[in-house]
């Protein structure tokens, strides 16, 4: 992959590698994402993060992230309990980390498109 932005930032807990990660406590600092609402920033690379040490999260561009369910490309992610993404269902409005690029499985890893924000997904017509 070739991410166009990725930012050190202090991790507040261990993560596992092409997890996603969320806004931590203090500035420049993250955590492992533990739900659909947190405020979703990028996720791990390669190298995942060691509670206290500066991780890299990828924040813009082409990244990796592992699946918490299946998803097809084109659906918009979010994050599951796990830190995994899990594509965001029609009808709903969740924090995103940007739109699969690939199709995979639970426990996949599969590049992605990086769009941190929130996202809503038109119900079906």
């Amino acid at each position: 992959m070739n991410p166009t932005f990725i930012k050190s930032l202090r991790a507040t807990a261990d993560a596992d590698p092409y997890t996603i990660a969320k806004a931590g406590a203090a500035f420049l600092e993250s955590a492992p994402a533990s739900a659909d609402d947190d405020a979703l920033i990028g996720t791990y690379d390669a190298q995942g993060a060691t509670s206290g040490d500066m991780a890299d999260v990828i924040q813009g561009g082409w990244g990796e992230v592992k699946l918490g369910g299946t998803v097809a490309a084109g659906d918009m992610l979010t994050a599951d309990a796990s830190a995994h993404a899990v594509k965001i269902a029609a009808g709903e409005t969740k924090r995103t980390i940007g739109m699969a690029m690939a199709p995979g499985v639970d426990g996949d890893v599969i590049p992605y498109l990086a769009q941190p924000g929130a996202a809503a997904v038109p119900a079906a017509v």
